[in-house]
C-alpha cells in the first residue's frame, strides 16, 4: 500500500517537472521579441523588420511601374547599408502597393543584395536591380 502511494506520488512529482520545464522552454523560446529603439537618424517611416537575432529597418522610397526603391538601415546604429530598386523575382501571387508592403516584408538578406517576401505560407523575393547606395 505504502509503494503505491509512494509511486503515485512520484509520478505526480515526475508530471509537475516535466511540464514546469515545458512552460519554462516554451517562455523561452517563444517571447515575443520587440523591435529594438529606433536610432535618431533613421526615418520615421522606416519599419523594423527582423526578430530576437536582429534585424534592419527599411523604408519604402518610392514605388513606379512594380519597381520598389527601399533603403535599409542597420539596426543597431541606423547607417544606410543600402538605397536601390527591387523587382520581383519568382513571384506571381502577390501584388505589392506603397499601402500593404509593410505586411509581406519578412527579412532582409544582404548576400545577395535581396529582400524577401512572405505570403501566408509562400514566399518569394524582391531583387535589387538598381543600386544607388550601398555601404562599403
Amino acid at each position: 500500500m505504502k509503494k503505491k502511494k509512494l509511486l503515485s506520488l512520484l509520478s505526480i512529482s515526475i508530471g509537475l517537472c516535466i511540464s514546469l520545464g515545458l512552460i519554462v522552454v516554451y517562455l523561452l523560446f517563444n517571447r515575443p521579441c520587440p523591435p529594438p529603439e529606433k536610432p535618431n537618424n533613421v526615418p520615421i517611416g522606416a519599419i523594423w523588420v527582423g526578430g530576437c537575432d536582429g534585424g534592419n529597418w527599411i523604408e519604402l522610397i518610392s514605388v513606379k511601374n512594380n519597381s520598389f526603391r527601399y533603403r535599409i538601415y542597420r539596426d543597431w546604429n541606423g547607417v544606410l547599408m543600402l538605397d536601390a530598386d527591387f523587382e520581383h523575382l519568382d513571384c506571381n501571387t502577390i501584388s505589392l502597393t506603397e499601402s500593404n508592403w509593410k505586411s509581406y516584408i519578412n527579412y532582409f538578406l544582404n548576400d545577395p543584395l535581396e529582400l524577401s517576401l512572405q505570403l501566408k505560407g509562400d514566399s518569394c523575393r524582391l531583387q535589387a536591380t538598381k543600386i544607388y547606395y550601398t555601404e562599403e
